[in-house]
């Protein structure tokens, strides 16, 4: 009996000296994939907010690009007012420079 308490007792302080050293051995082992893992998720978190960004200014690129198209329209717009003004005006001073040198003619 007492030769079978003595064996149980070594066998326990093996295993708990085993678990320790195992338990040890598994922090000294994960430290440094937990803090490789926690760069890797600082570098994700990163990119992440990169991508965001780059979004969001694209939105921001896509309406500025819309405004000026409709700049863009508004003035091409202008211009063929601007067009049809010049010619019209053109048009008046043709027809006075015409009225003017026939009312020279006939006074001559």
């Amino acid at each position: 009996q007492k030769f079978f308490e003595t064996v149980a007792v070594q066998a326990r302080r093996t295993f708990e000296i085993a678990n320790r050293d195992a338990e040890q051995w598994l922090r000294a082992v994960m430290a440094p994939l937990e803090t490789q893992v926690r760069e890797y998720q600082l570098q994700l978190k990163r990119r992440l907010e990169s991508v965001k960004r780059i979004h969001q200014a694209t939105d921001t690129l896509e309406d500025r690009v819309g405004e000026l198209q409709q700049a863009e329209d508004l003035l091409v717009q202008q211009l063929r007012q601007l067009d049809t003004l010049s010619v019209r005006i053109e048009h008046a001073l043709d027809m006075r420079a015409d009225s003017g040198t026939a009312a020279a003619v006939r006074a001559a």
